[in-house]
This record gives C-alpha cells, structure tokens and sequence, in this order.
C-alpha cells in the first residue's frame, strides 16, 4: 500500500494526499459552529439548537436523524447538553459572527443511546474522492490550485458530516486519465479500477459538468466495498451540488457503519486478548486505545500472559460493537479465524 501525506484543516479532519486509504480517527464530533445574527439569548437559544442539530447528523451518520421525533426531543432542550460556546469570526476580522458550541460527550452520547439511536464513533473509514470538474477552461480533477473551489467546498461540507477524505495521487497515469476523453459511465469504470491501489472500503466519484446557463450538472457514483449506486443532481451552483454529494456519502456510510448495536444503551461485558504486546509500552499503548474506544466504558485486565494480555471490557453493545468500532483503526488488527482476538499493529515508522 502506498503512503499518504496528510493536510491539516479545520476541525482535525484529515483530507489526505496520495493516500493508503483506511481510517481516520475524527476529531470535534462534538462541536459545531454555527452562523448567528447578534449575541441576544435568543438567538444564542437558536443557534445552540442548530448546532445540536449539526452534532446529532454527525453522530448517527444521517442526515434525516434530526426530523426523528426521537431526536427532536433531544434538540427542545439543546442547552442542557452544552459544555461551553464562545463567538468567532471564522473568515477573519469583520467577518460573519458565528457561534462555536461544544457538548458533553458523555452526556449526549447516553442522551442518544436511550434514545434508540445509533451513536458512531471517532473511527471512521476514510473514503477516497475523485472530483472531476469541467467548465468552459476545461476539465480539472480537485486536489490541486487547478480548482480550489471545488476541494475547498467538498471539503467544508465533509468536515460538517465528520467524513474523513482521501485524494488521488495525481500521478503522470491519473492526470493522463482524467485527460482522456472518457466520459460517464467509461470514466466512473477506469477510476474505479485505478482506485484498486488505494484499498479504500468507499470510492466516490463525482463528474461535475458547469452548463451553458452557468449552473452545474453532477453525476456521481458511490462504491463501498461491494454495493455501488449512482445518481444524478443538478443546481445553481458547485457548492449545492458537491453538498449533496457527501450528503448521500455520509448517510451510506452511516447506514453501514454506524454501530446500531449501542443503540440500545445495554452494556454487555466480556473479555477480549490482545497479542504481540511485550513491553510495558505495548501494554500501555493496548489499555489507551481500548479506553478511547467510543462504545468501550470500563476497562480492566483479567489476565497477563507471555506475548499478551486478556483485557476485561464493559463496551455499549458488548464486543461486538467494540470490533465494529476497532476495524478500521491501526492499532488493534484482527486475529483471523480467532473470535475476539487482535494483534497489536506496530507504531507507524517501525
């Protein structure tokens, strides 16, 4: 697999460059920022709730969890689960006021669960995105100065959902590519074979067409692992289109992995072994991750054994939520044909 680069944008999402696609752990699940008019309690009241709002799609992964009668009961008293806000101008002095809300983890998170609702974690699969855009310069893929607005749109609106993203290469054999007068369906064929290398469980293309109206065409075709689908959009601008695609990317991946298993809120326990920890740095690395595991709420060790460690977990969904939410990450990497036993990944650079 090759190795990415990773650029640092806003809200700890990671867009990757050139990227080994597998997971990203995503920060500020909890946080929104939201635009608001002035700084009276009742629009503060308003926004709070928007923001809640914002949280509660990232969270389940659906972008209709909001009009769920479940979840509006939660959004009636948004405020009871806020930690702190604060103002801010993110385009700079004499930009708009926004409001930045942050809220309890622990709190929403129970709040959701007896709610019935699927809470997903901070391990996310990364998804590797081709953006091929045409207007009246020619055809760009995003990912370079090439056609900023476009990465800089799609980008927004992932960091919105907590989708982490993955470019191509763009390398002498994908630039020949997208110079290639293929088109529709060709296309989609050709850029889906070339993603092969990436090892991406969701590939998302989108071909981007500006008319002669000045409006914007886009199709888009969605792979993750072995279900494809494919759909067409059109609207007035860039942004409306690209929104709507990481809109439906984000609820299929909700749909597929949002762990619905912790929706219940029942904490099951059971006991789990890690192998290949033989240091005390190892030992500390294992009990770290699995206390950062979101489903995971008690961890102790029930045995220690040469080579490995038999972890005693307390997990939202019992172990079967905590290997949905381990199996993109690269610290713990199943055993196979072995239930409820993993390796320990060596650090990165070793």
């Amino acid at each position: 697999m090759i190795r990415r680069r990773i650029l640092t944008v806003a809200l700890g999402l990671g867009l990757g460059l050139g990227a080994a696609a597998e997971a990203a752990s995503v920060a500020n699940l909890y946080r929104a920022i939201v635009p608001i008019a002035d700084k009276s309690d009742a629009e503060v009241q308003r926004a709070t709730a928007q923001a809640l709002e914002n949280v509660i799609v990232k969270l389940t992964g659906s972008s209709g969890a909001p009009r769920d009668g479940r979840a509006r009961a939660l959004l009636a008293k948004a405020a009871r689960y806020e930690s702190q806000f604060g103002f801010e101008r993110p385009e700079g002095p004499g930009g708009p006021l926004a409001l930045r809300v942050d809220f309890d983890q622990r709190a929403l998170a129970q709040a959701l669960r007896q709610q019935g609702l699927p809470v997903w974690g901070h391990q996310r699969p990364e998804s590797l995105l081709w953006l091929v855009v045409t207007d009246a310069n020619g055809r760009h893929i995003a990912g370079s100065d090439e056609y900023q607005p476009a990465l800089e749109a799609i980008q927004d609106r992932a960091q919105q959902r907590g989708l982490p993203l993955v470019l191509p290469l763009q390398d002498i054999n994908e630039t020949q590519l997208i110079a290639s007068e293929k088109t529709g369906p060709d296309l989609d064929q050709a850029l889906l074979t070339q993603s092969e290398r990436y090892g991406a469980p969701a590939v998302l293309i989108g071909q981007i067409t500006q008319t002669t109206d000045q409006q914007w065409d886009a199709r888009w075709t969605l792979k993750i692992e072995e279900e494809s689908m494919d759909w067409k959009r059109h609207g007035e601008t860039i942004e409306a289109v690209l929104a709507d695609g990481v809109d439906v990317l984000g609820d299929a991946l909700g749909r597929r992995y949002a762990n619905v298993a912790q929706a219940s809120g029942e904490v099951a326990a059971g006991e789990l072994t890690v192998e290949g920890v033989n240091t005390v740095e190892d030992y500390a690395r294992a009990l770290d991750y699995l206390r950062s595991v979101d489903a995971v709420s008690k961890v102790s060790v029930r045995r220690v054994l040469p080579g490995k460690v038999v972890f005693k977990l307390d997990a939202h969904g019992g172990l079967a939520a905590v290997a949905g939410a381990v199996q993109f990450g690269r610290v713990l990497l199943p055993l196979p044909g072995i239930a409820d036993a993993y390796q320990l990944a060596p650090r990165e650079g070793q």
